[in-house]
């Protein structure tokens, strides 16, 4: 899933350009940008441009994009793993590593589902059990600060009346609530379920917001069976998707990494973490250079 920073997507492509891999590509619709010049970058892999829609952040667009990606590779393929990223993402491993991996873990979900007290914080229940009008819509990014303010008293006025009516749409459907990174790697047994249910997916979760954190978590957490297959490293307690990141203080905005980090990097590369993110050619591309050089 991509929308900047074309330069960076590229050196991504090609480094995951390998035989064993295809690559299925969302470029947001709302950049103007040739999808054909990306071929260039992949020799060896197959490389697949879906069809592109409009995504905003925290709207049920992004859940949307992520179900498309998943049907279409599934589709064409049926793999045995599915590796969600973003083009702001990198691995930290080489190939060969990365599918022996797999390969050894076949079977396990490497998906990231937060804690109830992380849930408490982030006020998880209230994106899904509100019903929200306009959800690709942020006041953050209204530039008009009338319009601004108007739109954040009409979502605590939907709020307010939700709250009164106690509605609890986990209740109706008798589903438990999962949260986590949307960021996953999953096999074809797992996709398949998603696509199964993907009509409730989209029912239950088109006027939430930031769903994209919600329903692959949810649909592993009402089955027991994929219950049992989520990876816990109990050991050094790496988050189960195996993505490095660390977040701001205060903010909980994702650090984006520069090359003052990169001995941090290369002790999350040896402590097994397959993937890093988030990296910025803009702010700082001699980092990416050095994964490239090391990989």
């Amino acid at each position: 899933m991509a929308n900047s920073n074309f330069s960076q997507l590229k050196s991504l492509i090609g480094i995951l350009d390998d035989k064993r891999n295809d690559i299925f590509i969302h470029i947001d619709k709302k950049v103007t940008f040739d999808t054909g010049t990306l071929m260039h970058f992949c020799r060896k892999s197959n490389l697949y441009i879906i069809p592109r829609i409009k995504v905003y952040w925290g709207g049920s667009s992004l859940m949307y994009c992520e179900l498309n990606l998943f049907k279409y590779a599934h589709d064409l393929g049926k793999y045995d793993y599915y590796h969600l990223l973003s083009g702001k993402d990198f691995p930290l491993q080489s190939q060969d590593y990365i599918h022996n991996f797999f390969k050894q873990n076949e079977g396990v979900e490497f998906v990231h589902i937060a804690n109830k007290n992380s849930m408490r914080i982030n006020k998880v229940n209230e994106r899904v059990n509100f019903f929200y009008f306009f959800t690709n819509w942020s006041y953050k990014r209204i530039n008009n600060k009338c319009f601004s303010f108007l739109f954040k008293i009409i979502r605590y006025i939907q709020k307010s009346i939700y709250k009164l009516l106690r509605f609890n749409i986990y209740k109706k459907y008798n589903l438990h609530l999962g949260y986590g990174s949307q960021w996953v790697s999953i096999d074809n047994d797992l996709v398949e379920e998603i696509l199964k249910k993907q009509n409730l997916i989209k029912k239950i979760y088109k006027h939430s917001l930031i769903p994209d954190e919600l329903f692959i978590q949810t649909i592993i957490l009402n089955n027991l069976n994929f219950k049992k297959r989520v990876y816990i490293d109990r050991l050094s307690h790496k988050p189960s998707n195996l993505r490095y990141l660390k977040f701001l203080p205060g903010n909980g905005s994702p650090v984006t990494w520069t090359y003052k980090d990169f001995d941090e990097l290369k002790k999350a590369k040896n402590d097994g973490y397959l993937f890093v993110r988030k990296l910025d050619c803009k702010v700082d591309n001699v980092i990416i250079k050095e994964i490239l050089k090391k990989l």
